[in-house]
């Protein structure tokens, strides 16, 4: 495998991974005595979104048309196409076990503009459905719109990242007084930007090592160190603190696993290729179709059989929406917008 697949392959696993996590982390579930295993689902999270910046910088500087209309809407349609079917799915399997919850107009609305938080869970900004992933969605999409305004607004790259990392220090000194959406998506947005730093060496040919992302590494060190000895304020649930040192951990754990030339990676994580493409609709489509499911359980019961049953009907859905209903809707959207000239 080369760089590129293994980051795929990872991808796939992590899908995986989280879904298993946020099955059979609640010990009333089947392989509950396991349930040590799934107690980092978080650190998927994290993996994730430094995926998801090496390869938005990637794809970024091999594309041709680097115009913002270009860019905005080859994120858009990828997000929201999946994401509205999904939203479809998940209403119809409420409907047919216990009745439609977490649905309002105002709350549609704030999940459609990006602006859910799992941080507010009865509020008009919590997840459509209660789909708790979906609140890291909406952190990758103005990850997204951020990235592009900043890069085209600074140049130096080098200055791109320091202020990225600067704003995420701010932040995690700001959240223990003011736990706002904005300030939240900042403290994030340093394990992201870590990815948009990593493709950027890969790019220019440059060893991936400590010495060379000692800067990312040292911002999200201080992070977790401020985060954790602030006292919270009061009735504040926060997530950071794990997502941060468990993405650090899972940084320091990557480089020296590359430093050892990947051993044993093919034979593992690169088993998991084959879901790679199909992961993004595995993970905002779990959540009802395997971890809350119970449209058979009046078959098979609370059973290790049920939940198998579930993760294959969720694997035959997020194939059919990425493979076959995501392409099409995609070209002829696209092509709407930006018609081939004759």
């Amino acid at each position: 495998m080369n760089k590129i697949t293994r980051i795929e392959a990872l991808r796939g696993f992590v899908a995986i991974y989280v879904t298993f996590a946020h099955v059979f982390h609640d010990r009333s579930y089947a392989l509950a005595e396991y349930n040590f295993i799934w107690n980092f689902g978080d650190l998927g999270v994290a993996i994730f979104f430094v995926i998801s910046g090496f390869v938005i910088q990637l794809s970024y500087e091999r594309s041709k048309d680097k115009s913002f209309k270009s860019y905005f809407f080859k994120r858009f349609f990828r997000i929201y196409i999946p994401l509205i079917l999904v939203f479809i799915a998940n209403y119809f399997v409420q409907l047919i076990e216990f009745g439609v919850e977490g649905f309002t107009l105002p709350r549609l609305i704030t999940n459609l503009l990006m602006l859910q938080n799992t941080n507010q869970p009865d509020s008009i900004f919590a997840p459509l459905f209660n789909n708790g992933p979906l609140w890291s969605l909406a952190y990758e999409w103005w990850y997204y719109m951020i990235f592009f305004f900043i890069i085209n607004k600074i140049k130096d790259k080098t200055k791109t990242s320091a202020i990225i990392y600067s704003l995420g220090i701010i932040s995690s000194i700001l959240y223990q007084f003011y736990p706002v959406f904005i300030v939240q998506l900042l403290i994030d947005m340093v394990i992201w930007w870590f990815g948009v730093d990593l493709a950027r060496l890969y790019l220019s040919n440059k060893k991936i090592s400590f010495v060379n992302l000692k800067y990312p590494l040292l911002v999200l060190l201080a992070s977790v160190l401020i985060i954790t000895f602030t006292e919270p304020t009061e009735g504040k649930e926060f997530l950071f603190n794990t997502h941060l040192w468990r993405g650090l951990i899972a940084i320091i754990i990557g480089l020296l696993w590359y430093k050892a030339n990947w051993k044993f990676f093919d034979k593992t994580i690169g088993l998991f290729l084959p879901f790679a493409s199909i992961s993004y609709v595995i993970y905002i489509s779990h959540w009802f179709l395997v971890h809350e499911a119970t449209f058979l359980h009046f078959l098979f019961g609370r059973s290790r059989l049920v939940y198998l049953v579930y993760f294959v009907i969720c694997l035959i859905f997020s194939y059919l929406v990425e493979k076959i209903i995501y392409p099409k809707l995609n070209t002829f959207f696209m092509g709407k917008i930006f018609p081939v000239k004759k």
